[in-house]
């Protein structure tokens, strides 16, 4: 006699026993059966229970694991059925179907996987693989690596994917009456993500623009991050943490590879190198060096700021940061002997103000023989960093610098006319170089002379407009300027409306007084704008997906000038302009530069309009107007050649590109021709970058910033 149960434990056992005649003894029990627990872990695909998913036999786990998810090329695979079935059956595992989804952001996973995003070459949807085939008496697992999937970051382009596996499992078995019986079961895995972890390529800190370098003593308002897969970014480190007070997320830019943190770094932070990481639920980043180092020494101001008097001993008091705790002060000649100007180039330091960190705040006496001869001198402040401790290694010990400011002895200091360089969008102060030294060789222009340049304005964020204007307001107050100095703005593209933005809104204003003490703001005297969108540009969607550019500046620049389709007697700023176009206009007045205002447009190119795809996408020039431009900003808005009631909102001059020989710029984000009305001219023209020095525009540049 042989006894078969389902289910494991303890069962009682009743048996009873019936003669042919009919007579029965009854039940009676026999004893107890224990069934085997580990029949619990066989599951049974019963060919008579025709779908796995009402079947209460069938216990199938088909798991699917990714190897490595977080690294750029993670395979999924193998594919693992276990506990199948123990039946005597010829089992068909067809229709293998590998389903995969990419998401820009993270998600749990989604109920649809085979509607999803798609990038690149190689499209991200369902895989069909072949059938396998097992029969056997006895068999538990089925295990394949027949289907895989590498994902490729330039294939796929960055985000996170999702990935389940489903087939059909047929089933055929003889019954005990003979008959053929057969089933099928459909089988889903379960639903596994993979994807990118981030990748950091740099570092810039906002406050100071140091590249992979924070100094101690110094709480930012961001820490800007820069690399690759950034979306989803929710984690950051610091290692060592020694020193750091703060240090969190604030923001995460997917578009532009960019995450903001606000840090904070105590003045007894330990210098030297860290190492930073990002990290989304993938994973974490490969560390990238970070450098905690003494700040730069800067004098913001002096104090009294007179003409120093033979025979006198004066007390001079600077303000500024990053003196250190150790720091000397010098005062030397820079156009006679410094000897005999003031004695010696040293002084005396009496201290601080009480409660005053030195770091902040020098007071030094001076005693001028009476003797001396007129001079001008420098003062300069080498700080030898501040008081802590040092990892070892390179950049670990204090730094040697210095900080000069300007002073005089026995006259007047001259007055100057500092011109401040302002780029557009997605460039930097490189672009300039030659421009500031084409500058400094015409004659009363230099570093110490009465016309110098200061092209350091870096708006490297993809912020707005206005953003840039506080950050550009806040640069020009953080510079040396003296009393009597005077300033003048040259703004290419973009950067002639982050100036026209910042004066607009008074800002030079607000962070002069906003100051300790506070100061007045120096006088604006003139306004050279190159190849800028005053009236705004030919915008299409396309230039969303631009890489390397900023998707809140290209629409505050948007405008839709081909909108004036019967010649309008005046600008519509509702259909023509974007918001901050239109609000710009309003709160602008030639009055805030002086009256005096240079505005330059190109007419390299002579495309009127601008296509993508269909011809319903398109942007362009106005229907009555001509049709020039610099192969980006039409000639109108350049130059603001549009009828307007109002004369205050004019330059002053313009320069019409009479030889048609320049163009915007070599780069917009990406190369030129990425998205412009002509693309790459041929022969390359000139950039409005980079006039070319004795050109007529050079000197019509030079002339008026000589007239100021």
């Amino acid at each position: 006699m042989s006894i078969t149960m389902k289910g494991a434990g303890a069962k009682q056992i009743f048996m009873a026993a019936q003669d042919l005649q009919g007579g029965n003894s009854g039940w009676a029990s026999r004893g107890t059966w224990y069934a085997a627990t580990s029949l619990e872990q066989i599951s049974r695909l019963n060919p008579n229970c025709g779908n796995a998913l009402s079947c209460t036999e069938y216990s199938g786990i088909l798991s699917l694991t990714v190897t490595n998810p977080s690294q750029p090329s993670p395979q999924i695979g193998p594919i693992k059925l276990d506990n199948v079935t123990r039946d005597t059956a010829s089992v068909i595992y067809s229709d293998f179907r590998l389903e995969s989804r990419r998401l820009s952001g993270e998600s749990s996973c989604p109920a649809s996987l085979t509607v999803g995003e798609s990038t690149g070459s190689v499209p991200v949807g369902n895989e069909v693989g072949n059938a396998y085939t097992q029969t056997s008496a006895s068999h538990q697992a089925l295990t394949t690596s027949a289907i895989t999937r590498v994902l490729s970051d330039s294939a796929f382009g960055p985000g996170f994917y999702y990935f389940r596996m489903s087939f059909t499992i047929k089933a055929t078995s003889t019954s005990i009456t003979n008959q053929v019986v057969t089933s099928l079961h459909s089988v889903n895995s379960n639903c596994v993500r993979a994807g990118f972890a981030p990748q950091i390529t740099g570092s810039r800190d906002d406050a100071t623009g140091l590249e992979d370098e924070i100094e101690r003593g110094r709480s930012g308002p961001y820490l800007q991050i820069y690399g690759n897969n950034v979306q989803g970014a929710f984690g950051s480190s610091i290692n060592p943490s020694t020193g750091i007070a703060q240090w969190a997320i604030t923001g995460v830019y997917p578009a532009s590879g960019q995450v903001n943190l606000n840090y904070s770094v105590q003045s007894s932070a330990p210098t030297g190198q860290r190492a930073i990481t990002l990290s989304n639920s993938v994973g974490a980043s490969p560390p990238r060096s970070l450098w905690i180092t003494d700040p730069s020494p800067q004098i913001v101001l002096v104090t009294p700021d007179r003409p120093w008097q033979p025979g006198e001993t004066i007390t001079v008091q600077l303000d500024g940061k990053g003196f250190g705790s150790d720091p000397t002060v010098t005062a030397r000649a820079t156009d006679s002997d410094t000897t005999a100007c003031l004695g010696s180039d040293s002084v005396s330091i009496i201290g601080p103000a009480p409660g005053t960190a030195r770091d902040s705040q020098i007071t030094f006496t001076k005693s001028v023989p009476q003797n001396s001869v007129i001079c001008n001198f420098d003062i300069e402040v080498t700080s030898r960093g501040l008081s802590g401790s040092f990892f070892p290694g390179p950049r670990s010990t204090p730094k040697s610098q210095g900080n000069i400011a300007r002073g005089s002895k026995g006259g007047l200091m001259f007055s100057r006319t500092i011109v401040f360089i302002v780029h557009g969008i997605s460039d930097n102060p490189s672009s300039f170089t030659d421009l500031a030294a084409n500058l400094y060789r015409l004659p009363d222009w230099g570093p110490d002379a009465v016309r110098n340049v200061n092209a350091e304005f870096w708006f490297k964020d993809c912020l707005s407009i206005s953003d840039g204007a506080k950050q550009l307001a806040n640069q020009v107050m953080s510079t040396n300027i003296r009393q009597g100095d005077r300033i003048a703005f040259i703004g290419h593209s973009m950067g002639g409306l982050i100036i026209r933005r910042m004066l607009a809104l008074n800002l030079l204003n607000q962070y002069a007084l906003a100051r300790t003490p506070p100061v007045a703001a120096p006088p604006v005297v003139g306004l050279v704008t190159l190849g800028t969108p005053h009236l705004g540009y030919p915008f299409l969607n396309i230039d969303l997906w631009a890489p390397g550019k900023c998707n809140i500046q290209s629409l505050e620049m948007e405008s839709h000038l081909d909108k004036d389709v019967l010649g309008m007697a005046a600008l519509d700023p509702v259909t023509m302009l974007s918001p901050f176009l239109a609000q710009l206009r309003l709160d602008w007045n030639i009055s805030q530069v002086g009256g005096k205002w240079l505005a330059v447009g190109g007419r390299a190119c002579n495309a009127a309009d601008r296509f993508a795809g269909t011809p319903g996408n398109r942007n362009g020039r106005r229907s009555f107007s001509n049709p020039a431009s610099d192969s980006v900003v039409c000639l109108d808005s350049a130059v603001t050649m549009y009828p307007d009631p109002s004369q205050d909102v004019f330059p002053t001059a313009t320069f019409l590109d009479p030889n048609r020989e320049y163009q915007h710029g070599g780069y917009v984000g990406e190369k030129a021709v990425f998205n412009v009305l002509c693309g790459e001219q041929n022969p390359a023209k000139a950039s409005f970058a980079n006039p070319i020095f004795g050109s007529l525009l050079f000197d019509t540049i030079k002339n008026v910033l000589n007239a100021l």
